[in-house]
């Protein structure tokens, strides 16, 4: 719109009377003009406000008759349940919180919580932490009340399924409300009932509620499979008579962990020839013979002959101060015994060996007498001074062209705390297992020698790697040794991820 003054619009220019009297008369119609539009606008918003208004009306029908059109409203019960058993956490139990499965599942709809509680399955494993010293809030419940009413309510869901538990116990002394030492185990109670159903069952609790195990007997556990029982407080002085818990002599039992006070595993009630799996820690004085490992491990064994062809996880453990396996891989020993031991293990799929007692020369022997169906292997030392597993070990098990190459499926390596393998080793090695290693987990107790990064990104792809090294050693800090010196930094381990 053209005006007289636009050389002066945006200035700070003084108009005169004449020019003052000028610009009202020339803003006499455009301000007319500007209310025309303004009443136009408003009416046009008045317009949009009720068609806004008509189309949330219209959207809501539809939105609401949509839903009911919802292909999800339309799967079939068996398909809503698998998709609510896929929910479940599959590394552990579930646990009694509604920000996960089954429970959250639950706080959906009114449909889905029935779903939910209408299939046991989702209700079959259960993880209890006894929450030990409470106190009754303003309803009059204890915490711990409260817990064992959810249990109660969880294991009644559960139908007639299998289960798998897992309780613990705190590591302190639990306390009722008058402050007294609770001398009733009772979430062992309220589990014993479904004894008939246990599956897979992780009790850690004192040596002082071992005593209600004692009421099971070899026949109340006709489903139970895996059995672990660790004693929590194992520092004090409470010695218990494992032998008495025939619940271990369940015909259906395959794997056994076992650990407290005065455990002597050849005592427990177990029918060995059943077993693919065994772990047992006695603490304090009781340690373990290899002649009793053996006598243990191979009940069909006659004579010189060591054979135990249901084993399938071999788990070995001995340092400077439990060394009664040692003798077995010394050079004094018959390898061919040894040998024969490893290749009978015809189902045998992990190896766990901890020692700092296996020579270079043994644990190449070992290495070569793995049978095939080997998938997990398991090195460490519990001293990361040592140097035992050097490149030379660590050559059996990497493939060469025209050798026979022991575990040739092996999946998963772990190897703890060492020192004397090289990085370009361990690159080799994993280069020439790529097509069968799924994950492969070292642990360097040195610096970095050579960054295998570079060579690892080019090709690997589904392999999960974790390898870490320790870091380069620091300065001395120039307030060492006095009281007042500021904390080192804290240690943090090199990593090396792909994924």
């Amino acid at each position: 719109m053209a005006s007289p003054f636009a050389s002066r619009l945006g200035t700070n220019y003084c108009p005169t009377d004449e020019e003052v009297v000028e610009i009202e008369t020339l803003l006499v119609e455009p301000k007319l003009q500007l209310k025309r539009l303004d009443d136009e606008i408003a009416d046009i918003q008045k317009a949009l406000n009720r068609l806004t208004e008509e189309r949330e009306s219209f959207g809501a029908y539809v939105q609401a008759h949509t839903a009911l059109i919802s292909p999800v409203r339309r799967l079939p019960l068996d398909i809503i349940q698998e998709i609510f058993i896929a929910c479940l956490p599959t590394h552990r139990n579930c646990v009694m919180s509604a920000r996960e499965a089954p429970m959250l599942l639950g706080r959906i709809c009114g449909s889905w919580r029935a779903i939910s509680l209408a299939t046991p399955c989702l209700w079959a494993s259960l993880h209890i932490v006894d929450p030990g010293f409470s106190r009754r809030d303003d309803s009059g419940w204890t915490q711990s009340d409260q817990r064992l009413e959810v249990t109660r309510a969880w294991l009644r869901r559960s139908g007639d399924c299998p289960l798998s538990i897992s309780l613990h116990s705190p590591e302190f002394i639990s306390f009722d409300t008058t402050n007294t030492p609770a001398e009733t185990p009772l979430f062992l109670q309220t589990l014993i009932p479904f004894a008939s159903r246990w599956q897979h069952i992780q009790f850690d609790i004192p040596a002082e509620f071992l005593e209600s195990l004692g009421q099971l007997t070899a026949n109340d556990v006709p489903m139970l499979k895996r059995f672990a029982l660790h004693q929590v407080r194992a520092h004090e002085a409470v010695d218990f008579a494992w032998a008495r818990l025939a619940v271990f002599g369940g015909s259906s039992i395959c794997r056994i962990s076992v650990s407290g006070n005065s455990v002597f595993p050849e005592r427990l009630p177990v029918q060995w020839a059943h077993l693919t799996a065994l772990s047992t820690l006695g603490l304090g004085d009781f340690y373990i013979s290899t002649e009793t490992v053996l006598d243990v491990n191979s009940p069909i064994a006659a004579g010189p002959m060591v054979e135990h062809p249901l084993l399938q996880t071999l788990d070995c453990r001995a340092d400077a101060f439990t060394s009664h396996t040692s003798h077995l891989f010394d050079e004094h020993y018959d390898d061919q015994f040894l040998i024969r031991f490893l290749s009978s293990l015809l189902q045998l799929e992990s190896l766990h060996l901890i020692s700092d007692q296996f020579p270079a020369s043994s644990l190449q022997t070992i290495l070569h007498s793995l049978p095939p169906t080997t998938l997990q292997l398991h090195l460490a030392l519990s001293s990361p001074w040592h140097s035992f597993f050097n490149d030379d070990v660590l050559a059996v098990i990497t493939p060469m062209p025209g050798l026979v190459t022991p575990c040739p499926a092996l999946e998963v390596l772990q190897i703890d705390r060492c020192a004397g393998i090289s990085d370009a080793a361990l690159l080799q090695l994993i280069i020439a297992r790529a097509a069968t290693l799924k994950r492969i987990q070292i642990d360097f107790s040195r610096p970095m020698q050579l960054d295998i990064r570079p060579q690892l990104q080019s090709f690997i792809q589904d392999l999960d790697i974790s390898i870490t090294h320790l870091p380069p050693p620091l300065p001395v800090s120039p307030w060492q040794g006095l009281p007042d010196a500021p904390p080192p930094p804290p240690w943090t381990p090199v990593p090396l991820s792909l994924t």
